[in-house]
C-alpha cells in the first residue's frame, strides 16, 4: 500500500515538470510579442535596394559656323610711275639699210592696282603706246606708230587691259625698223635712208596713263 502511494506521488511530479516544460510561465515586465493574425499571409521575398536611375543630360545644341565673308577691297588706281618701259634690240650695232629689231616690254613693278577709270568704262591702260628713234641731235627720225605704207597714225599697240593689274604684270610688243626716215604721218614719212651714226629707241607715249613711266632706252651704231 505504501509503495503504491510512493509511485503516485512520482507520477504527479513528473506530471507537474512537464506541464512547466510545455508551459512557461511568463516573467513579470515581459512583453508579449502581437501574435500574428491568422489571415496575413508571411512573405520571404526581400526588397530590393533602391537603384538610382540616371537622369537625361541637358544638351544645348551648338550652332554651326557662319561662313565668314571677306570683303573685296578694289586696289588703287594705276599711276605710270609704277609701270617700267624697257627697250631691246637685237644687235647693237646695224650696217645701212638692215632691220632693226626692236622689242619693248612694259612692266608694273608697283602694286596691284585697278586699270578701270574710276569715271569711266574704259580702261586707263588702253594709251597707245610706241616707240620713236632718236638721231645724236635728239631729234626724231622714225615713229612706229606710223604706217610707212600708208603714212597714217597706226593703231594702237597696247591690248587693253581690263580690271586688277597684279604685281609683276608684263606685256612685250614687237616692231621693226627699216632706218627709213618717217617721224609723223603725211608728207613727213619720205621713206629715205637715215644717215649712219649713233641712234637711241626710246618709249613714245601715244595717251594713257604712261606719264611717269621708268624707260630703259635702247641705244644703237648703224655704220
Amino acid at each position: 500500500m505504501r509503495r503504491t502511494r510512493c509511485l503516485s506521488v512520482l507520477v504527479a511530479m513528473a506530471l507537474t515538470a512537464a506541464a512547466c516544460t510545455s508551459s512557461p510561465t511568463q516573467r513579470a515586465g515581459s512583453h508579449h510579442s502581437p501574435e500574428r493574425p491568422s489571415g496575413t499571409p508571411t512573405s520571404s521575398t526581400s526588397v530590393p535596394a533602391s537603384t538610382s536611375i540616371p537622369l537625361a543630360t541637358a544638351t544645348t545644341p551648338t550652332a554651326s559656323a557662319l561662313p565668314t565673308t571677306t570683303t573685296s577691297t578694289v586696289p588703287p588706281p594705276c599711276v605710270g610711275s609704277q609701270f617700267d618701259a624697257g627697250i631691246t634690240t637685237s644687235a647693237s650695232t646695224y650696217s645701212i639699210g638692215a632691220s632693226i629689231r626692236i622689242s619693248l616690254a612694259i612692266t608694273n613693278i608697283g602694286v596691284t592696282c585697278e586699270s578701270e577709270s574710276s569715271t569711266s568704262n574704259a580702261d586707263v591702260l588702253d594709251g597707245c603706246t610706241s616707240v620713236s628713234a632718236f638721231d645724236a641731235a635728239g631729234h626724231i627720225v622714225w615713229d612706229a606708230s606710223v604706217d610707212a605704207s600708208t603714212k597714217t597714225q597706226a593703231v594702237c599697240a597696247l591690248d587693253a587691259v581690263g580690271g586688277a593689274v597684279p604685281h609683276g604684270w608684263s606685256e612685250t610688243f614687237s616692231f621693226s625698223w627699216n632706218q627709213g626716215q618717217c617721224p609723223g604721218p603725211g608728207a613727213q614719212c619720205t621713206e629715205a635712208q637715215v644717215p649712219s651714226g649713233s641712234y637711241s629707241i626710246d618709249f613714245a607715249e601715244m595717251g594713257g596713263i604712261w606719264n611717269g613711266i621708268t624707260v630703259r632706252p635702247a641705244d644703237l651704231t648703224i655704220a
